[in-house]
């Protein structure tokens, strides 16, 4: 199914009755249209964690630096972390392989290497479908 685009008399907002959009993309488009998702930088998320915990925002900081160090210290030397409720971090390991320039046809080889992963808890993924409006 096309996107169809809203009348100008609906002022740029975005809603299901005016707009016939499939139903999980459409989502996204009101989030975005409504200015609902952000990036929030490391600094504001801990600006945010000392306000919602009490912290000065100095020791906010360094907690969240230091967690997220010892993520990827951890990570980096091959271990997994779980978090129950939340997700996990975990190396995953890509084999070497052949792959083709697109422009040109040439083939090249691809190194193996190791690559950080996140999967999210069913938790988590569930309070964040509610957050924008799943069932």
């Amino acid at each position: 199914m096309a996107l169809k685009l809203c009348s100008s008399s609906m002022m740029g907002n975005l809603t299901a009755r005016s707009c016939r959009v499939p139903r999980a993309p459409q989502r996204a488009l009101v989030v975005m249209a409504a200015g609902k998702e952000q990036t929030i930088s490391q600094s504001d998320f801990a600006k945010k964690f000392a306000e919602k915990h009490d912290f000065d925002e100095k020791t906010a900081k360094k907690a969240v630096k230091g967690v997220l160090d010892l993520i990827a210290d951890e990570v980096a030397e091959g271990n997994k972390i779980s978090f129950i409720g939340f997700g996990a971090f975990a190396p995953r390991f890509r084999p070497a392989r052949k792959a083709r320039n697109p422009k040109t046809q040439e083939e090249l080889s691809v190194e193996a290497t190791t690559v950080p992963t996140f999967t999210a808890s069913k938790v988590f993924k569930d309070k964040v479908g509610k957050a924008n409006g799943a069932a």
